[in-house]
């Protein structure tokens, strides 16, 4: 069984939020709209 837990949940979230957040200063770094990004490898 795979179980997850509210704990784990909050920890995914944050870890979305701070990927979600480089992304978006790196695109304002370099000029780039985010729209004009089709792909994004991790």
């Amino acid at each position: 069984d795979i179980v997850l837990t509210k704990v784990d949940i909050d920890n995914l979230l944050r870890a979305k939020a701070a990927i979600y957040a480089g992304y978006t200063v790196l695109c304002q770094s370099v000029g780039v709209d985010p729209a004009d990004v089709e792909q994004v490898l991790i």
